[in-house]
């Protein structure tokens, strides 16, 4: 535990009021009868007590305060309010007269809030007469310490003036136990009297003791104080360094992993283990307190990001060059006293303000994502990265940061930037503000430049000849000239009002976006290093990509592209196309595919690539699912009337809906994921050998086969993978409904298929587990039921031999499942009418049941 002195000592405030006058960080203490207040701290010289041991360092000084008759102090004294040393000046209000009691009691409770546990203390007494100084103190549980034990605390008194040794010394009596008051609930009722009797009032008494427990709190009483008894009180606390105080559980447990303390938790760490330490990482330690930083007096970086710390102390680690307190809680961030600081990253706090005016070695400063409103770099000569972005900041001076190197200030209030003195930047971010225009003639070395989001309509970049990176996107820009920018290799102006862009001076461009802009047409035949194309939502016609061999990755949906050229293009990986005038697409040489999206055209026909070995794909053994790559293809809303799956066995999603499909065979896409094949003309749909699959959608084709019956059709449910349906946007994960003439699906399990929420399917449709043998055993036949007339009007009537010796049912439904009506027809009638009165004009089915066996067809309903 830390050691510390306490001295209490009664001088004249004229001594003391020109001594302390340096002023120190402020500090809080409580008073019943006063509130809460702040006072302004100094210091005084260094002093010694022979009696245990040299106090070195300053110690800090609480201001002058009136002690009122039954005032109340409570100072919390130590390392989490920034006073390891301390020193408080009481004085009398005056309104007393001599010999006239002024204070009937008062007290000072001097709480160490475990912030600096106690070893040893002392105090002083200087007074003319003091009958009733009584003394009493709690443990660190907060039990009443016997006045017993507080006798062998006692280690000296003695007259503190050496001339005038013939004075009284101060006496300590611990049998005048008085009780302060007549309140009967006080916590304490005994304390030993310390009586201080006929010194003169320049003279000093001192008492020092030394307590074997630790203490929660030390009490003072005043009882029956006069004002001619004494001019100021004053109060003294000093601490020593043997242990540095750490209450926070996880910042200690981190020191223990660190090797630095050895527990168990008690918020206390050897201050020699600590105080030669120069490099600390306690980053991501769930730490909301980082008091005890002040031993590491030598550290040099500190790593505390990830953490919840609201407040930070360096004040005594002078030394540190690195700080990196990103991702806490902290409202504000003193490091005045860190000049030697080069490296701050505080990102993502909620600083409001920062002083970084005496860090005037700093190079690097992240402030990213606070609460900023406004920075003072003036003095930050030696400033090479900074990263503002996030803030609220509206004034961004930079015209002495002339080593400035990167800069990222995006997503600001700014509406101008200067940056014409930056002539060293590599790196300028300035996206999300309102920067209509700046000046870059002077940034020639400029290799990044993003201005995304800034309204602008117009942007000179010819001088910036270094320029690799350009983003411009969700402008205003109608032209823009690259002539100039020769070593450009990434541009991205998605979003403005662009009509063409001339990139034959771009021979080094790599990658385009130039999504949402009035382009018609563009000419690739100058950049042989293009890999990547984007140019969704223009007007484009066509696309040629011959002299592109490198091509990976072209997404060009919405626009009026009527034909593709990817004869030279052998590493294409992912083509989207959708929204477009296609009606055939050639992907022959494309053999490294995975990804096609070309849905929403009228292709009616797709080349695929040879495999590797040479061969057309075909379902021979020869070919592995190494022989493709597609994992991926939408084909939807074309006019296929077929698509050749042969040799794409690695395809784990497949989206054929809305073509004119009469047969799919997925029987070679064992990995097969999710099948969506709505809105085709498909009689038969296999699945019993893709055991993968958790999405199917076949809605609305004309099965009459669907085997479901694979081994794993709980996957299907998404009871193993609930975000599945989240995933594909599925409710439910199976739908086979809208298919009249499909009676029976063959499933692993029919009992537990009818209760499975998220399966969909006509009320006709039935669940088993050999629809063969169902079909033969349970199907009537057409020839035995009889419906007419249809189309109907009000009525039509269901005929079949068997209703004369035996009950029937007879169902409506709408073509979503839905039962309309039903009605039991008695054995006895061969012919029964059924009324469709309140039934409006539409497609329904009609289900027969008789026998345990069914029949269902459609019926037009028709009024005129």
């Amino acid at each position: 535990m830390r050691k510390f002195t306490l001295l209490i000592t009664l001088f004249t405030f004229i001594f003391f009021a020109s001594s302390f006058s340096q002023e120190f960080a402020d500090f809080e203490f409580t008073g019943t009868n006063q509130g809460t207040g702040t006072f302004t701290n100094g210091c005084i010289p260094n002093f010694t007590w022979d009696a245990v041991g040299t106090i070195n360092g300053d110690i800090q000084i609480l201001n002058d305060e009136e002690f009122v008759d039954g005032n109340e102090f409570e100072i919390r004294f130590g390392q989490a309010n920034n006073a390891e040393n301390l020193r408080t000046q009481i004085y009398p209000n005056g309104s007393g007269t001599n010999g006239t009691p002024i204070l009937s009691k008062s007290r000072l409770t001097i709480n160490f809030d475990k912030t600096t546990p106690a070893e040893a203390w002392g105090f002083c007494v200087v007074d003319i007469d003091v009958e009733h100084c009584l003394i009493s103190a709690t443990d660190e549980s907060g039990n009443q310490v016997d006045n017993q034990i507080i006798d062998t605390w006692l280690v000296q008194l003695f007259d503190t003036d050496p001339v005038d040794d013939g004075q009284n010394i101060p006496k300590w009596d611990s049998t005048n136990a008085t009780l302060l008051g007549a309140d009967t609930d006080e916590d304490y009722v005994v304390y030993n009297n310390l009586v201080i009797s006929g010194l003169p009032s320049s003279e000093a008494a001192s008492a020092f003791f030394m307590p074997n427990i630790p203490l929660n709190s030390l009490i003072i009483d005043f009882e029956n104080l006069q004002e001619t008894h004494f001019t100021s009180f004053h109060f003294y606390i000093a601490a020593d360094d043997d242990k540095t105080f750490v209450p926070d559980d996880n910042f200690e447990q981190a020191l223990i992993d660190l090797g630095y303390d050895s527990g168990p938790l008690n918020d206390l760490v050897p201050t020699a283990n600590i105080n030669t330490v120069t490099t600390l990482n306690v980053g991501n330690k769930n730490i909301s307190d980082l008091t005890g930083i002040g031993g590491f007096t030598l550290l040099e970086s500190l790593q505390c990001e990830f953490n919840k710390i609201t407040s930070l102390d360096l004040s005594k680690n002078t030394k540190i060059e690195v700080l990196k307190c990103w991702n806490n809680e902290l409202n504000t961030l003193d490091i005045s006293k860190n000049s030697n600081l080069l490296y701050l990253y505080c990102t993502g706090n909620q600083l409001t303000s920062i002083d970084v005016t005496k860090n005037t070695q700093l190079i690097n400063l992240k402030l990213t994502n606070n609460n900023l409103s406004g920075i003072d770099l003036s003095k930050n000569l030696r400033l090479e990265n900074l990263y503002c972005e996030e803030n609220e900041i509206s004034s961004l001076n930079l015209v002495n940061n002339m080593e400035l190197t990167y800069l990222d200030c995006s997503g600001n209030q700014l509406n101008t930037l200067n940056v014409t003195n930056n002539t060293k930047l590599i790196s300028l971010y300035y996206s999300k503000n309102n920067i209509s225009g700046i000046d870059l003639s002077k940034n020639i070395a400029l290799n990044v430049l993003n201005a995304d989001e800034n309204g602008i309509s117009n942007i000179d970049i010819t001088k910036n000849v270094n320029l690799t990176s350009l983003f411009l996107t969700n402008n205003q820009i109608q032209s823009l000239n690259l002539s100039q920018n020769k070593i450009l290799g990434f541009l991205n102006c998605t979003n403005n009002k662009i009509a063409s862009l001339d990139l034959s001076n771009n021979s080094n461009l790599v990658s385009l976006s130039c999504n949402e802009n009035l382009l018609t047409s563009l000419d690739f035949s100058k950049t042989p290093k293009l890999m990547r194309v984007l140019c969704s939502d223009n007007q484009i016609t066509s696309l040629d990509f011959s002299i592109n061999p490198i091509l990976l990755e072209l997404i060009c949906n919405r626009n009026k592209i009527s034909t593709l050229n990817f004869g030279n293009n052998p590493d294409l990986t992912i083509l989207e196309c959708q929204n477009n005038n296609l009606t055939t697409l050639n992907l022959g040489s494309c053999q490294k595919i995975s990804s096609v999206n070309c849905s929403s055209n009228q292709i009616s026909s797709i080349q695929w690539a040879e495999t590797k070995s040479g061969n057309k794909p075909s379902s021979g053994k020869e070919n592995s699912t190494e022989d493709s790559l597609l994992e991926y293809l939408n084909c939807s809303h074309n006019q296929l009337d077929t698509v050749d799956l042969q040799g794409n066995n690695a395809i784990k999603f497949l989206d054929c809906s809305n073509n004119l499909l009469p047969e799919l065979d997925v029987s070679q896409l064992t990995s097969l994921n999710a099948l969506f094949c709505d809105s085709n003309q498909i009689v038969s749909l296999c699945l019993n050998k893709n055991d993968t699959l958790f999405a199917l959608s076949c809605r609305a084709n004309q099965l009459s086969n669907l085997e479901l019956k694979n081994g794993n059709n709980l996957l299907l449910t998404g009871t193993e993978y609930p975000f599945l349906s989240i995933f594909f946007y599925l409710q439910p994960l199976l739908d086979a409904s809208e298919n009249p003439n499909l009676f029976c699906i063959e499933v692993d399990d029919a009992n537990a298929a009818s209760t499975y929420p998220n399966w969909l399917k006509d009320a006709i449709a039935s669940y088993s587990e050999n629809c063969t043998a169902s079909a033969l055993e349970d199907r009537l036949s057409e020839t035995e039921i009889n419906i007419f007339p249809n189309p109907a009007d009000e009525k039509f009537k269901v005929r079949n031999s068997e209703f004369k010796v035996g009950d029937a049912i007879v169902e409506i439904y709408d073509l979503n499942g839905i039962k309309l009506l039903e009605k039991n027809i008695p054995a006895g009638n061969e012919t029964t009418e059924i009324d469709v009165g309140s039934l409006q004009n539409g497609v329904y089915f009609c289900r027969v049941v008789m026998n345990e066996r069914s029949f269902t067809k459609k019926i037009i309903i028709q009024k005129p």
